[in-house]
């Protein structure tokens, strides 16, 4: 039964494990690097490796967003089960047992995908576009806070 207390506040507290999900994930990396202009000027960029970078991005994206939703509902499943009157806790467990290889599998994406980009890249062009992003990202904090 306390097993099972830390699963469902962190299910019901979704704003912190996304946080802590995203706070250096691939996907947010390779959004930038994709989306943003500026930093595929900088990286001096090629046209093939930018629509390579927009696709790779892209479909990790979908691939993303339909994982989110199976966990989204597999959630409203427990919401349900904890509101009957009945409460079924072994399959409560299961569920949470469920998402949890749904975040795995999530994960795993994401790394498969920002691996295509590394190995695409290069280690060195990669090095460059992380100083590149951290540069970018101390600039966009500055201005946030009024320091022109």
């Amino acid at each position: 039964m306390s097993a099972l207390i830390i699963p469902l506040i962190l299910l019901f507290h979704e704003e912190a494990v996304r946080r802590f999900l995203i706070k250096k994930s691939p996907e947010i990396i390779l959004r930038s690097i994709a989306l943003n202009e500026d930093i595929q000027k900088e990286a001096n960029l090629s046209k093939e490796e930018v629509e390579f970078l927009k696709s790779a991005y892209f479909e990790l994206e979908k691939e993303t967003e339909k994982i989110k939703s199976n966990i989204k509902i597999k959630e409203i499943e427990i919401q349900e089960i904890i509101n009957s009157e009945k409460i079924d806790f072994d399959k409560i467990e299961k569920i949470i047992k469920e998402i949890s290889n749904l975040n795995e599998e999530l994960r795993l994406k994401q790394i498969r995908s920002f691996k295509k980009v590394y190995e695409k890249l290069g280690s060195e062009k990669f090095k460059e576009i992380r100083k590149i992003l951290k540069e970018y990202r101390k600039e966009k904090r500055r201005k946030l806070k009024g320091e022109e």
